[in-house]
């Protein structure tokens, strides 16, 4: 599956803001809140592929800078390429992850509350 926005709906943010960008994953390019379909040329520009932004633990030994790992997999390498042309995208910074897998891990849920990095204990 992909992660797509629709510029056409608002986000899902909990914080009461109603900005254009709802995300959703799925194989087809329409989003299932207002039904904009990308293959449609009126809707093309409403509906765009997002990069998926891995969790990548900050080590505090490395000054909260990542190891190069995704939260989600150990095998997915932050910076490597899957097919030889689109590499995987990480981040220490949990405001910023997109990946829906990594946010569901036990490391991205203990960060720090109203922050963005985790501390070891």
């Amino acid at each position: 599956m992909k992660l797509w926005m629709c510029r056409n709906c608002p986000s899902d943010a909990t914080n009461g803001a109603s900005i254009p960008g709802y995300k959703f994953y799925s194989e087809k390019p329409v989003c299932p809140s207002c039904g904009a379909d990308r293959a449609n040329p009126r809707h093309a520009h409403y509906i765009g592929e997002c990069a998926v932004i891995h969790f990548d633990a900050p080590d505090p030994i490395l000054h909260d800078r990542g190891v190069n790992v995704a939260a989600c997999d150990p095998k997915i390498k932050i910076g490597s390429s899957c097919d030889g042309v689109i590499p995987h995208f990480g981040t220490a910074s949990r405001d910023a992850v997109t990946c829906q897998a990594c946010m569901e891990t036990e490391v991205f849920k203990r960060g720090v509350e109203g922050g963005s990095t985790l501390r070891a204990k």
